[in-house]
């Protein structure tokens, strides 16, 4: 191992983005002592306990794990103290940290975010990067302080956010670059080579959580917009419209490049969200507030994904049916 290898790291992280480092951190030979994750919880429509992506990767590698409800508890500060680690690694944990924690390992705390910082500190980055448009983003090896994600940088690297990436094909890319940076990174830090550089709070952008009903479809944005909010829904929390007072799930949409239909023109005549069309093999036409959108694939309460223009085959919908609208209707039967 590398002599500048700390003799004692602890890795903190639950989602899927911290699966790929981990596994950097285990292939590099870093010495873990204890893996910290959150508590394994109830999921799907049957409320299975299913542990997290974390708890699944440290078993395969055999490391001990602690799953505390808090990470405030007396409890994780005494195993802390107990372990005095040199460096502790975080990346997608979901719990707030205290000074105390910050003061225990000699070398501090590195977290992995999925951004360029300042830009887009806080929950979901990657989210709101597809959200917003953006063209570039990035990950961020950064020093953990009390603030949110306001910590000094160590190292950055850029990604562009290519024209299909949804949120969890961007979250794989920026987890796997962000493994490598922290393999790059850590040698270098740990043997006062390379030296954290404060954050320009004036530059500071800040994202929030992203919740069920942000996956709601507004009708009256323009196509490409919608397209991006589509994406960046997916997969959780989904993005959904109302068919029929029922809610319609959408897995996947791009704007209609139909000579046909300039998106750029905005149809005043037609009701934003209005069916217009069933395209085998292509999807479902539906009018946006500006230019037309092509579903491609949905799906019903209660049912499978299917191709979009299958609703109008199934009877779910008709021609001329506004999406989002509260209109009268017969909903298909929800099977089991």
């Amino acid at each position: 191992m590398d002599q500048t290898a700390p003799a004692r790291l602890i890795f903190m992280g639950t989602s899927a983005f911290a699966v790929p480092i981990l596994n950097a951190l285990v292939h590099a030979a870093y010495d873990i002592a204890y893996v910290i994750t959150q508590p394994d919880r109830p999921q799907g429509r049957h409320r299975k306990i299913k542990p997290t992506p974390i708890h699944v990767a440290a078993d395969s590698f055999g490391l001990p794990v602690f799953q505390p409800d808090s990470i405030r508890m007396q409890a994780c500060f005494d195993m802390l103290d107990a372990l005095a680690p040199d460096i502790i690694i975080t990346a997608s944990y979901g719990q707030i940290l205290r000074q105390r924690h910050l003061d225990i390992p000699r070398f501090g705390i590195l977290n992995v975010h999925a951004s360029l910082l300042p830009d887009l500190r806080g929950p979901a980055p990657i989210q709101w990067a597809i959200l917003q448009g953006k063209t570039i983003t990035g990950v961020t090896i950064m020093k953990t302080e009390l603030g949110i994600d306001t910590g000094p940088i160590l190292s950055q690297d850029r990604l562009p956010i290519r024209l299909e990436d949804t949120a969890d094909s961007l979250e794989a890319r920026i987890a796997e670059r962000g493994a490598a940076l922290l393999i790059e990174t850590l040698p270098k830090y740990l043997s006062g080579t390379l030296h954290p550089v404060p954050q320009n709070n004036a530059e500071a952008t800040l994202t929030r959580m992203i919740r069920t009903e942000d996956g709601r479809i507004d009708w009256t944005l323009p196509a490409e917009q919608i397209a991006r909010h589509i994406r960046a829904m997916h997969p959780a929390p989904g993005a959904f419209t109302i068919c029929h007072h029922e809610r319609l799930k959408i897995y996947s949409a791009g704007v209609d490049d139909d000579a046909a239909h300039d998106p750029m023109i905005t149809d005043r005549t037609t009701t934003p969200g209005t069916i217009l069309d069933g395209i085998n093999g292509s999807g479902l036409l539906v009018q946006t507030g500006r230019g037309r959108l092509l579903i491609h694939e949905l799906q019903p309460a209660c049912r499978k994904c299917m191709a979009a223009e299958s609703l109008l085959q199934g009877r779910f919908a008709e021609r001329g049916d506004v999406l989002g609208s509260t209109q009268e209707g017969h909903p298909l039967p929800c099977l089991e």
